[in-house]
Parts: C-alpha cells; structure tokens; sequence
C-alpha cells in the first residue's frame, strides 16, 4: 500500500475582487476532497486571511507571515510536504525559497496577473491581447497599471511593475508542472517561452458534488412567457464585467424576465447608479454575495446564470458550480467558457462586448425556454463527469504521483509538527492525535 501523499496547497494572498472570495473557497473546497482522496493535506494560507468557512477536519493550516523568512521556510521543510501546490504567490523570494525544498512544485495559473500589467489582457473594448510579456506592452498604456510598493532600483513605475512581473515569469517556468484552465492560456504560456511539457490544461472543479441539485425547484411554466425569465449575475459593475452592457440588453427584451444581482457592499453603489437609467429597474435585485461564493440556492432559483465577462479565465469560475447544479449558464466565449460550453447544448455562448451581442443571446435563451432544463441536465452531466471536487482530486492526485516519480520514495513516517507560530491542525472526530 502507498503511503499518503503529503500535498501543500499554498496561496500567499487572497483577494475579494469582483465580490466574494473565490479563491478561498476553491481551496477550501479542494483541500477536504484531495484528504478523501488519500492525501494528507496542509494549507497554506496569509497570517491575516479571515477565512470564508471553517478549516475542514483533517486538514492542516499553516499561516503565511506577510514577509517570508528563515523561519517560514524552516516550517516549510519540517511539514516535508511531498509535493507543493501553489494558487498565488506574488513574493519573489518566496518563489525562490520553494525551489530550496527539492520536492515537485505545481503551480495553478487562475488569471493572468503573472503574464498582463492589466491583468485581463484587454487594451480596449473587444481586444483579447495575445503578446508575450515585454517592453512592447508599454506602447499601450499598460504601464499605467499601479506600480508595486517594493523599490526597483529607482525605474519609472511602469518599467518597476514590468521588471517585477518578468522576474516573476522566470520563477514561473522553474514549476515542474503548470495547470492552466483552458487552451487559450496554454497558448498564452507557450507565447511566454513556458517549456510545453510542463503544461496542462485543467480547468479546476465545481464547489458542488451534484447532489444538491435533487431539490431544484423553480416555479412551474415557461420562462419569459408564463412567467419572469429567472436571471443571475454575480460580480461588479466595471465595464469588463458586462453588467452595464447586459443591463441595457434586459431592457430592451420585450418578454418578461428578473434578474438577481449578488455583489458585495463596495461594489453597490456602482451598481445603483446604473439602475436610474432603465426603464424597467423594478425587475432588477440586488442581494449581498457571500464571501465563500454564490449560494447553491441561488443557482437554483435561476434559469440561467449570466457570464457577460469578457475577461479571459476568471479565477475559479461560477460557471462550473452553476452547471454542476443544473443551472444552464450564458457566457462570453472567452477561456474557459468556450471550451467548456457547447452553444445551444450545455448552455449559451454570445457577442458580450456589445448590448446588441447579448440582447440576441438572451432571445435565442427565451426560444430554447422550454428546453432550459434540458440544457441544464447536459450541463450537470458534462461538469460532474470530470469536474466534480472528487474527480478533479483524483487528477490531481494522479498529476501529483507523476510528478513525484523521479524524487524517490514518498514519506513512510508522519514528521515531527512544524515549528510555526498559530499552527492549526484540525483532526477529525474520535482520533487521538
């Protein structure tokens, strides 16, 4: 019998842009699933997170300081971690103490912060950008983009936030595995001198299992005709989002339709200031979105989630809870939700870059009404066959072993408890160690 794999989920920031903190809620999610799978899993997480749930039984934190030092990479090596999974990580030397542990390191790309100084490689409305990181992304305006707090050697900010992300690459391509959530990415990688063999495309997992979605219960009759078209949106109100665009689409839908807005307190009056120039502002809600993410209620409440981002690969998307509960989604054809979606078959796919794009998207929904539910049982079946939270850990664990096969024998031994101030192991009910 093999013994368990020791696996290191580690992000030094998490953030709650955009509303909610997906991030956080991915890990959390992923860490008790790999720990189901077999493995034995640690967290590693910032000293000042306030986590969106609590830290899954058998499942071990381990505080990040804001500053890395001898000690945190002491930690490091005492936890003997047999493989070490890295979400985020923005410090440099941090990086490069992770290569000091001489165990496989795999790397998560969720967005395009270590390859864009936008971060959602847009220069314009409509743009995707598909050049490589360098001086030329200052012809753009991109170096407009705020500088980091940490001094370069006295450069004008935009080459300062340049020579920090392009040292970041080099670090970057040092991870003997690197997951990407779509092809898109992977190209984009390549573009960025990524060695391809390294490279896999892994588009992540749902929050959900499916088991949820038994008690589905919308009202009966067809949407948009017999009754409101049930929409939901989840984000902010900045132009790439595609709220502003999508709400003067529903206004000029003739059929009947409501949409519920889940967004965050910083986020609310952007959204109130919108809402003055419809017409039909009645039929728009907006309702607070946790912190942990959008609610399997919510999903299942709605008829169609709408994605109306043009941003290329989100972090941890909505779009995979949504259809592993049954709920259909519509979404910009951009990253992940282009690989993922088939047009009229597990969900919708539109022009979101124009009103006049998503307003026809959203007609083609209201003539598919009465196979919305079809539509999203092909969703459920697509997402739970390979992106379910036990099957993305069995992949990772398969990715994991891979990866480890030239290191030697795994740990036989449990290790001795790390030396780290608030260290926290939670162990499940009934052990007594």
């Amino acid at each position: 019998m093999k013994p368990a794999l020791r696996v290191l989920l580690l992000a030094d920031r998490l953030s709650t842009e955009g509303g909610g903190d997906a991030l956080s809620a991915h890990l959390l999610a992923l860490a008790p699933a790999l720990a189901a799978a077999g493995a034995t899993v640690g967290l590693a997480l910032p000293l000042t997170t306030a986590l969106t749930q609590p830290v899954p039984e058998g499942v071990t934190l381990l505080p990040l300081p804001a500053v890395s030092s001898e000690a945190t990479l002491r930690a490091l090596h005492r936890w003997a971690p047999d493989v070490v999974h890295v979400h985020r990580c923005e410090q440099l030397h941090l990086l490069s103490e992770l290569q000091t542990l001489d165990v496989p390191l795999v790397r998560s790309v969720h967005d395009h912060n270590v390859l864009c100084l936008r971060d959602d490689r847009r220069r314009w409305p409509g743009d995707q950008c598909t050049r490589s990181l360098g001086l030329g992304c200052l012809a753009f305006g991109c170096s407009l983009a705020e500088p980091p707090t940490v001094p370069q050697g006295g450069l004008p900010g935009g080459l300062r936030r340049l020579n920090t992300k392009r040292a970041a690459l080099d670090f970057e391509r040092l991870f003997d595995r690197v997951l990407v959530p779509s092809e898109s990415m992977r190209k984009l990688l390549l573009a960025n001198r990524f060695h391809p063999a390294p490279l896999r495309v892994m588009p992540g997992c749902s929050r959900f299992d499916g088991s949820e979605a038994a008690t589905v219960q919308r009202p009966p009759g067809r949407p948009g005709q017999e009754r409101p078209l049930a929409l939901l949106y989840a984000g902010g109100a900045q132009p790439a989002s595609g709220l502003p665009r999508l709400l003067q689409a529903l206004d000029q839908l003739p059929a009947s339709w409501h949409l519920t807005v889940l967004t965050t307190e910083a986020e609310r009056p952007a959204i109130y200031r919108l809402l003055p120039r419809l017409d039909r502002a009645a039929s728009v809600a907006l309702r607070s979105l946790p912190r942990e993410g959008v609610p399997a209620a919510a999903y299942r409440a709605a008829d169609l989630l709408v994605l109306p981002s043009t941003v290329d690969d989100p972090r941890p998307s909505p779009a995979l809870d949504a259809m592993a509960l049954g709920t259909p989604v519509l979404a910009s054809p951009v990253g992940m939700a282009a690989e993922l979606i088939r047009d009229g078959v597990n969900g919708f796919l539109c022009d979101a870059d124009t009103v006049r794009g998503l307003g026809d998207a959203l007609r083609r929904t209201l003539e598919r009404g009465e196979d919305l539910a079809d539509i999203g049982r092909a969703a459920q079946h697509r997402v739970l066959a390979s992106h379910s939270p036990s099957r993305h850990a069995e992949a990772l664990l398969a990715l994991y072993r891979e990866a480890t096969e030239p290191w030697g024998t795994l740990h036989q031994a449990e290790p001795p408890a790390p030396d780290w101030p608030g260290l926290q192991t939670v162990r499940p009910t009934g052990t007594d160690r």
